[in-house]
């Protein structure tokens, strides 16, 4: 089959379509094709080829932009995801123009994808207004920390649409932090640029370089997002994290002990950002913690997906649905997208009746007795459809990789704390590894805390903690291998 130009034109054209991978001629010509609202036998028939084999193909389509894209994508409903991520392009691009210099990448080739591009924007108006106001102020460096898909990212992107925000900084980095040795001088190089190219005894002497940047962001206002930040931290023995980057450490020092400081940072992290200047400026910094969604943000989520219940039961479902996951943006993105996506085409219900019963599971172990630990009561991930299960639970198995590297313990105390299905105090965490001793036992709790992986909150008069429903369940799965896992 001879590839007709225009068919691809047409496509980019109307759709706004700029992919980083090639789609073959039949390809294209099956999403041109599709557009106009030909079937799948009708497309075989006009361009001779076995209808299997235009299925196949199409199938291939639908996953690479599904991928693309960062959604599901089908014949049913490539139409509207393919607007509302030109919209998206749209905003983005609205954005760069008002900003004189592009948001920067630190050292990935790729379009960034942030989580702003993951879920529409709902809710935490309060929060925006108030965050705002600190790096307008004087905070120098925000940090937005919580556990992964919270929305930390997306909250960081929307800071930058703030018409104050735009005003006050010349320039806006988005800087993805990179698992490297020269942190500092890869985020250097984005900053000052070409003065560090020229210069080759700049380039050797990473204190001059340290003292040139800070004086750069003292003399011209840009803003600086740090994204995910714990890719270039390294636990210590005592749990605390450091910069895997010593320059690192010497330039924030730097730049919070300046007299004048015309730029801000916004850093999202996992983990407890490390301790700059012993603490010494504690008023120009200020960690905003994240939590999930509330029960209306999270339904304003599912209306703006076009996921509109038919009758109160539904609207149950969903509720249901946003308290099971507690409003964790990410995971209520991608139900949205799969109750809207065939075979469901926005039938809740029918939703429900395929995955309702892990809702329940989880309901109706909440209800039991929290004296008794069982392994079969967690937010069961493995019984969801594939997305969910990717795009949810692989975040979170980089976190417990990432946590089993760096204290075995801790991650011990991670899987086998699990098993209690409500809050508990802290006692009843450590006395899941009374075989250390009480100093090992409290650097591994410690540790925990510092990556917002403990969820604490006050039960008669008691501090007590416990886990999100997410990280349980993926704990629980975790605790059921872990002699074998700790042996690695």
């Amino acid at each position: 089959m001879k590839q007709d130009p225009t068919w691809q034109k047409l496509i980019e054209q109307y759709y706004g379509l700029n992919l980083d991978f090639k789609l073959t001629d039949l390809q294209w010509y099956i999403l041109y094709g599709s557009n106009l609202g030909e079937t799948y036998q009708q497309l075989a028939l006009q361009s001779g080829y076995d209808y299997d084999h235009i299925k196949h193909v199409a199938a291939d389509l639908w996953r690479s932009l599904s991928f693309a894209i960062g959604e599901p994508v089908s014949k049913r409903n490539f139409r509207s995801v393919l607007k509302r991520y030109q919209l998206t392009q749209v905003s983005q691009t609205n954005l760069k123009s008002a900003i004189p210099e592009a948001v920067a990448k630190l050292s990935n080739p790729a379009p960034v994808q942030i989580e702003a591009q993951e879920i529409r924007w709902v809710g935490r108006q309060f929060q925006i207004e108030r965050l705002s106001q600190k790096i307008l102020a004087d905070c120098w460096i925000l940090y937005l920390v919580g556990m992964s898909g919270i929305g930390k990212s997306a909250l960081a992107a929307r800071l930058v649409l703030e018409p104050a925000i735009i005003e006050r900084f010349h320039r806006i980095y988005f800087v993805r932090c990179s698992d490297s040795q020269d942190s500092f001088e890869e985020l250097a190089a984005q900053v000052l640029g070409e003065s560090i190219q020229k210069s080759r005894d700049l380039r050797q002497n990473v204190s001059d370089m340290v003292t040139l940047l800070v004086k750069h962001l003292q003399q011209h206002p840009v803003l600086i997002i740090l994204d995910t930040l714990e890719d270039i931290l390294v636990a210590a023995k005592n749990g605390v994290f450091k910069f895997q980057d010593p320059s690192l450490e010497e330039f924030f020092s730097q730049y919070l002990a300046a007299t004048a400081m015309a730029s801000r940072f916004i850093v999202t992290s996992q983990v407890y950002p490390p301790v700059l200047e012993q603490g010494k400026y504690i008023t120009r910094t200020y960690q905003e913690s994240l939590q999930g969604l509330s029960l209306d943000e999270s339904l304003h989520l599912f209306s703006l997906w076009e996921i509109m219940p038919q009758s109160d039961l539904e609207q149950e479902y969903l509720l249901r649905y946003c308290q099971a996951y507690e409003g964790h943006p990410l995971a209520l993105r991608v139900i949205a997208g799969e109750i809207a996506d065939a075979p469901f085409r926005n039938n809740i219900t029918a939703y429900w009746n395929e995955y309702g019963k892990e809702i329940e599971a989880l309901e109706f172990a909440k209800n039991q007795s929290m004296e008794q630990p069982k392994f079969d009561d967690n937010l069961n991930l493995q019984g969801y459809s594939l997305n969910l299960t990717d795009l949810v639970e692989q975040r979170m198995e980089k976190t417990f990789e990432r946590i089993r590297q760096q204290h075995p313990l801790a991650y011990q105390l991670l899987c086998m704390g699990s098993v209690y299905r409500g809050a508990t105090p802290k006692e009843g965490w450590l006395i899941m590894i009374c075989a250390a001793n009480p100093i090992e036992q409290n650097l591994a709790f410690q540790s925990l805390q510092r990556r917002f992986l403990l969820e604490a909150d006050v039960q008669n008069s008691r501090l007590v903690y416990r886990l999100h429903n997410l990280l349980r369940s993926v704990a629980l799965r975790h605790l059921k291998y872990l002699d074998r896992v700790l042996l690695i």
